[in-house]
């Protein structure tokens, strides 16, 4: 399934970086290295496909979570990136916008990294059920050894967000503001 039913991954980015980020369509337009009224276009376009499709705005289904949360770490990178050298007016840095960039990415990351050690620990606890008697021994093995990292067995049972939080600290690429 696509990031979002109605919109590209580059319109979740403007629309964001416009309706909660607060730029101004040339800060994004220089983002996207695109000009102002090209973006002013993107920008509207997105907003009709919303209005046009009737898709209510809540929270996305648990199936589709992550593939939504996609688009954030790059909204979060180009919000610092307008803090921290701005495009226009007469301030070169903004410093409320880049400070409240890291607080959203730290934040960002502090619940993903909650979220991928209960699906490791979930998945641990089946993956012991599915892939310890692999092991040589392991029906005589004491109940401690099993929940001991060197005897786990070499399978990944972490699930299926296991890299997530290593990439959202990372910067995003892609082409997305690029």
């Amino acid at each position: 399934m696509c990031c979002h039913p109605v919109l590209s991954p580059e319109q979740q980015v403007a629309l964001t970086l416009r309706s909660v980020g607060g730029l101004r369509t040339g800060e994004i337009a220089r983002a996207f290295l695109v000009p102002e009224a090209t973006m002013g276009q993107r920008i509207s376009r997105a907003k009709r496909r919303i209005r046009d499709s009737g898709v209510p705005f809540r929270m996305p289904a648990p199936g589709d979570r992550d593939a939504r949360l996609a688009a954030v770490p790059h909204v979060l990178y180009l919000v610092f990136g307008e803090g921290y050298t701005a495009t226009a007016g007469t301030r070169l840095f903004r410093g409320e916008l880049a400070a409240e960039a890291i607080r959203l990415a730290r934040t960002l990351h502090r619940l993903l990294a909650v979220r991928a050690h209960l699906l490791e620990m979930s998945g641990d606890a089946a993956g012991r059920g599915r892939c310890t008697g692999r092991r040589p021994g392991a029906r005589t093995a004491s109940p401690s050894s099993a929940t001991s990292t060197a005897a786990r067995p070499a399978c990944d049972t972490r699930g299926p967000d296991a890299g997530m939080v290593r990439g959202a600290a990372k910067r995003p690429g892609g082409s997305v503001g690029a």
